[in-house]
């Protein structure tokens, strides 16, 4: 080869060409490398695509892994929850509801995060507390409690690291059951798209679907017209479903189980969406001298009162103003006291919320807190007063559940006054849930029952003689009689071991479903009521219980 063949354009050409070439295929297996990695990336990260939040209305994907999971669990809350708030079956409803989030984030590709263990507890537990008691306050605190910390459970569930405070988890939670109404046409265009699919597909599905949705109402309403129309038949419809269903129930459970689905599958597909429930908190630009001026005449009265009630009730050796008793001081204060308390908690959280933390203000309302802590002790000291003079109460006792919740809550506000980063929303979620959960074990009824008749008895031993005390005791203890034979059937060990027969007949005649002429089923099992039953056939009452149903009986029959 010569230095002209070298030279010419061509050859130059022609050899940059090869050269070309050969980076090309070299460079080919590195680049079927890169594309390998790259399918091999995307097919890692296939799993993590159902955790991307679906948008978009006529989802089929969503439908087909949240539809039957919510048809399952509205038939689960039915059958344990209607017409039935405490019985063994609460607590298998509050699992139902656990197990239906755990199968729909699984199927969504959501984790069970740690923050969502402790809501999750105090469900179960407030559900087992609901099958050991009778008592209509806790059990309906219970069912409460339960559904709120249902939903709070599923907020935590998608939005996992949010630390939002409380009066944005006050707006999140509202604004989630408002989002879950609007899902309303999103769960129509589900369905409407899971019927083209399955139709492009196979209508098989479809075909049984309808045909299940039809056989089933109709099957119901063909035995209940039967089992109206023959009494043998209605007789073993009634013994093989332990229950005595008629058109009203049906319909009316058949709207429960309806709501249930409905609202489950849209809170679903609402918090699935991960739209913000909570705008960003914007900087506080109030001016400071506004929360000085609202804190300080509240202070400074709050100042004149907390030394009333100690010139009065502590240096004053409970000295009261001439012509008023205790029990009129105490009846007229622990009311308003506790009112007053709860908006100085709201109070002090806005002041925060809006003012911010600076020196002037932090010592003002730790002033504040502190005055409000002498209001919860006048409340004590008024309430028990008012308890020693009239005896205990269930409301009585609800004051002081609440004015003790109350003065561990402040703790926590005297905490967060100075620490910004102390957040206050779950401490106060904690020491909610401990308190309810406390309230429903305590087993109230028996505390009540045990003072009252404990008080009885110390009027008994002190004026044995006196007949114008036994007067007096025999107008107090006719008033206890009445009072503690509506106490539930949580009591009932304490009221049968009391050896009062007028107190324990009239709490047989008040607390039993027979003689009342209420239902009771194994789906009303309830722990505290199966007790009673067996302190009534293992009694003497039991004859003069039979003895009161013959009398009702007869005069029914009588007035027929």
């Amino acid at each position: 080869m010569n230095s002209n063949e070298v030279n010419h354009p061509d050859f130059i050409k022609c050899t940059q060409n090869q050269g070309n070439t050969w980076q090309q295929d070299y460079s080919m297996p590195q680049q079927n490398m890169v594309s390998q990695q790259n399918m091999m990336s995307q097919q890692n990260m296939m799993p993590q695509q159902n955790m991307m939040p679906i948008q978009q209305r006529g989802s089929y994907e969503f439908f087909q892994k949240v539809f039957l999971p919510s048809i399952i669990y509205a038939l689960v809350t039915t059958f344990c929850r209607y017409h039935n708030p405490a019985s063994i079956l609460s607590p298998v409803w509050v699992i139902g509801g656990l197990v239906y989030i755990a199968v729909v984030l699984k199927g969504l590709g959501q984790s069970w995060n740690h923050h969502m263990y402790f809501p999750a507890a105090s469900m179960v537990l407030l559900g087992l507390s609901s099958m050991m008691t009778t008592n209509s306050t806790i059990y309906s605190m219970n069912n409460f409690l339960c559904n709120v910390l249902l939903v709070l459970t599923l907020i935590l569930a998608f939005y996992p690291e949010e630390k939002w405070q409380i009066h944005q988890w006050i707006y999140a939670f509202l604004a989630s059951i408002v989002g879950a109404i609007s899902s309303l046409g999103d769960w129509g265009e589900d369905l409407s798209a899971a019927s083209k699919e399955k139709n492009r597909k196979s209508g098989a599905f479809l075909a049984v679907l309808v045909g299940i949705g039809i056989a089933i109402p109709l099957t119901i309403v063909i035995v209940l017209l039967l089992a109206s129309a023959d009494s043998v038949f209605h007789q073993m419809v009634k013994t093989v479903f332990d229950m005595d269903y008629d058109f009203t129930d049906f319909i009316l459970s058949a709207m429960m189980c309806i709501f249930v689905f409905i609202g489950s599958y849209c809170l679903m597909r609402y918090l699935h969406k991960k739209n913000p429930l909570v705008k960003a908190s914007k900087e506080k630009s109030f001016p400071q001298v506004t929360a000085y001026v609202i804190l300080l005449p509240l202070t400074l009265i709050y100042l004149l009162f907390s030394w009333i009630q100690f010139a009065y009730l502590l240096i004053g050796n409970m000295k009261l103003p001439q012509g008023m008793t205790y029990s009129t001081y105490a009846h007229q204060g622990f009311d308003q006291l506790l009112v007053v308390v709860v908006i100085n908690l709201i109070v002090v959280l806005l002041i925060i919320a809006c003012f911010g933390r600076r020196t002037g203000l932090q010592l003002l309302l730790t002033l504040f807190t502190l005055c409000t802590y002498v209001m919860i002790a006048s409340a004590y000291v008024r309430i028990f007063m008012y308890i020693a003079a009239y005896r205990l109460t269930e409301l009585r006792f609800l004051v002081v559940w609440g004015l003790s919740v109350m003065a561990v809550l402040y703790l926590m506000v005297l905490v967060y006054i100075y620490r910004e980063s102390f957040y206050l929303a779950r401490w106060f979620m904690v020491i909610g849930c401990l308190s309810c959960i406390g309230l429903s074990y305590c087993r109230m009824d028996v505390i009540i029952a045990k003072y009252n008749l404990s008080h009885i008895q110390e009027l008994r031993e002190k004026h044995p003689v006196d007949t114008d005390v036994r007067f007096l005791e025999g107008d107090y203890g006719n008033q206890d009689i009445y009072y503690m034979s509506t106490l539930s059937t949580d009591a009932c060990d304490v009221i049968f071991t009391s050896g009062n027969e007028d107190l324990i007949m009239a709490y047989i005649l008040r607390n039993n479903k027979e003689y009342l002429g209420q239902p009771y089923s194994y789906r009303m099992t309830n722990l505290s009521y199966e007790n009673f039953k067996n302190r009534v056939d293992d009694t003497k009452y039991q004859r003069l219980m039979r003895e009161a149903l013959e009398k009702e009986q007869s005069e029914e029959s009588v007035e027929e």
